[in-house]
């Protein structure tokens, strides 16, 4: 799951200059702002931050992006950092003179690092940070870690008071760490902002067009991102309400083609427009539903306020996209109206991960 905040996105600046860095001066490649010229081609690149309890980088082919776990942004030295970057252009260079079927760290993998000059420091597939940070020098980072390392043992302390203190100062020194490595402003720091891929398919369809209809009333902003080979569905919001969307998405899939199997249609033509109605059948309930508590009303306007700041910090700039209009079975889409209205999501989620007022859910 891909996450964002003001402190990681400047990360992710501070490390995309550094991959300029080395494709320019190491590995000889021509880089024209956003872009690297390789073969007469030029081709995007982008970094991103993600959460994983084992992978600490990727390469992503189809849209030539470098992930890096967000845990390094406190936990990486400088120079463990780089190579972990080195490693991932590796695996990009390979991408482009391979091709995506080439073994991930194969005999033509180390060739490359020996190519640019890098070592098994590079060459190896990272697993263990701690281990990594022992292999480099650097005191500055040594000394923030331990006074952040002691302040959180700290913050265990059965002293409320003292246990409080320490978790403050500990987030304050992360903070102020990273802050000055990015030259940023503390006070421009936001919470983190989730982004997961909830569905995926070679081109957009209906289900997805349907999910996006049903989602975007969940308190996330379902977004299409296009990549060479697929579409993806992605959901942006709070952690909690991404988690959401997620099973959401799988429970509406399901019940799609559980409904269809039902209602004794045939046809594409028939099953695009009964799902089609699904969605706008659901989707009429929720808005009933929400415009029948005049409560609500505030706190989905404060709701929505804090989504768009959140899509914001994902993608400055988005445009929207209509879906094509197909041929509509219209007494198949009535059916679908009916079954969207009497539809009723079964409880699945861990109920301490509910977000609040989701009333319509009870």
């Amino acid at each position: 799951m891909r996450v964002y905040s003001s402190t990681l996105n400047a990360f992710c600046t501070r490390l995309k200059a550094e991959v300029k860095t080395i494709l320019i001066t190491e590995m000889g490649i021509e880089v024209k702002r956003s872009r690297f010229l390789f073969n007469g081609y030029l081709y995007p690149f982008s970094i991103i931050t993600f959460e994983s309890p084992k992978q600490l980088g990727y390469f992503n082919g189809e849209n030539y992006q470098i992930g890096i776990n967000k845990n390094l942004v406190y936990l990486a030295k400088p120079e463990v950092l780089k190579n972990i970057l080195r490693h991932e252009l590796a695996h990009l260079y390979i991408f482009l003179t391979k091709g995506p079927t080439e073994q991930a760290h194969g005999t033509s993998f180390r060739e490359v690092c020996t190519k640019f000059g890098w070592g098994t420091e590079v060459s190896s597939a990272y697993a263990d940070i701690k281990e990594e940070n022992k292999l480099t020098s650097a005191p500055e980072f040594e000394k923030i870690l331990s006074r952040i390392e002691k302040l959180l043992s700290l913050a265990k302390s059965a002293n409320q008071h003292e246990a409080t203190a320490a978790t403050a100062k500990a987030n304050e020194l992360l903070m102020k760490y990273n802050l000055e490595l990015f030259k940023k402003d503390p006070s421009e720091a936001e919470e983190e902002v989730f982004v997961k891929n909830i569905y995926e398919a070679k081109r957009t369809n209906v289900q997805m067009n349907a999910l996006y209809e049903i989602l975007i009333h969940f308190y996330i902003q379902p977004v299409l991102n296009r990549t060479s080979k697929k579409v993806y569905l992605e959901a942006i919001g709070s952690r909690v309400n991404v988690e959401m969307a997620d099973y959401l998405a799988k429970f509406f899939v399901a019940e799609f083609e559980r409904l269809y199997k039902d209602s004794g249609l045939k046809g594409v033509s028939a099953k695009n427009s009964f799902i089609k109605g699904i969605a706008e059948g659901f989707s009429s309930k929720i808005i009933a539903q929400k415009k029948s508590d005049p409560g609500l009303s505030k706190e989905l306007v404060k709701l929505d306020n804090v989504l768009k700041s959140q899509v914001k910090m994902v993608y400055s700039r988005m445009g929207s996209s209509a879906s094509s209009s197909k041929k509509v079975d219209h007494e198949a889409r009535a059916l679908g109206l009916k079954a969207g209205k009497d539809l009723k999501i079964k409880k699945g989620l861990n109920e301490a991960k509910k977000p609040k007022l989701l009333g319509f859910l009870k």
